[in-house]
């Protein structure tokens, strides 16, 4: 009987090591994403919505009429004229800029609107295409199909994976099917590599490599996800001082925007004879392109600020 090689035991101690860290390290993952995550932003949203909302409205609004300001200034400092055939091409250059801007960050907005949905267990309110039909139903025999009892068994933590993937499933949230279809297949992987591992040393290296690797990917996307917001204002949103003080932070913004409209307004009045606003009050082509999906105004708040 041969003798194994010394290294080959320290090699299988050390990857049986490091697969119990990897699934700690997913499942810590994943309850923090899932778990705490979503109540985190519904604290938040209950705190600050209705300002935050409306702070996204007032930059939304000035930078819109600062550009339009800034077109005109523009084609008059390079002495062209304003007549009125040039003052529609450059409206109708803005409308199209903030509409690009609008359709690129709706699906941002969609994936926050479902995380505070799933904090409160509502239905998500984005429209569901084929293709996401699809991947909705394929995601879900993948994920039922890796839950197998056979598989894992009937323990806590696969029971957990159940509730989760049934909630998913029944608001149609293709987010968390995604994030638990993820999680279980690096459980998936790590059992097939703890019966699979050959005795050559070479390949036992080359396991253990792969699993370090693996470890240290996950281990900085769970410390990004514990460093960013919410999780960074975890022990403020209990504190009222400094909620009064977040809340007193972005109501000085919205007036800071506001003066920003207000400015570029008289820009355009100067310029033009007449502000934005009875522009678009008088142009009903310029309101419906301008006019957003409430949903984006709604939940964009956290699209990459405070």
């Amino acid at each position: 009987m041969l003798t194994p090689h010394p290294e080959q035991e320290q090699l299988a101690q050390r990857s049986t090591e490091l697969r119990k860290h990897l699934r700690a390290i997913t499942q810590e993952w994943f309850a923090l994403q899932h778990g705490e995550k979503p109540v985190l932003l519904r604290m938040y949203n209950d705190l600050f919505g209705d300002v935050e909302r409306e702070l996204q409205r007032a930059t939304l609004d000035a930078a819109n009429i600062q550009r339009r300001a800034e077109l005109f200034a523009i084609r008059l400092q390079r002495g062209q004229s304003l007549d009125a055939d040039t003052v529609k091409l450059l409206h109708e250059i803005v409308d199209k800029e903030f509409t690009v801007y609008s359709k690129r960050e709706q699906p941002r907005q969609e994936y926050k609107a479902d995380e505070l949905n799933a904090a409160n267990r509502q239905p998500s309110v984005q429209v569901e295409t084929d293709a996401h039909r699809d991947e909705i139903g394929k995601l879900y025999k993948s994920i039922v199909k890796k839950l197998h009892p056979d598989i894992h068994g009937e323990t806590d933590e696969y029971m957990a994976f159940w509730q989760a993937i049934q909630v998913a499933y029944q608001q149609r949230d293709v987010q968390r099917l995604r994030s638990i279809h993820a999680v279980l297949g690096i459980e998936e992987a790590i059992l097939t590599q703890a019966t699979a591992i050959s005795e050559s040393l070479d390949d036992l290296r080359r396991s253990v490599y792969q699993l370090e690797m693996r470890v240290d990917y996950e281990r900085r996307k769970l410390s990004r996800l514990k460093n960013d917001e919410p999780f960074t204002l975890r022990e403020n949103l209990n504190n009222p001082a400094w909620c009064k003080q977040h809340r007193d932070g972005i109501e000085q913004q919205i007036r800071k925007q506001r003066r920003l409209k207000d400015v570029a307004n008289e820009q355009l009045n100067l310029m033009l004879g007449a502000t934005w606003e009875e522009v678009y009050e008088k142009n009903a082509s310029i309101r419906e392109t301008f006019d957003f999906n409430d949903n984006f105004l709604e939940n964009t708040y956290f699209s990459g600020r405070m």
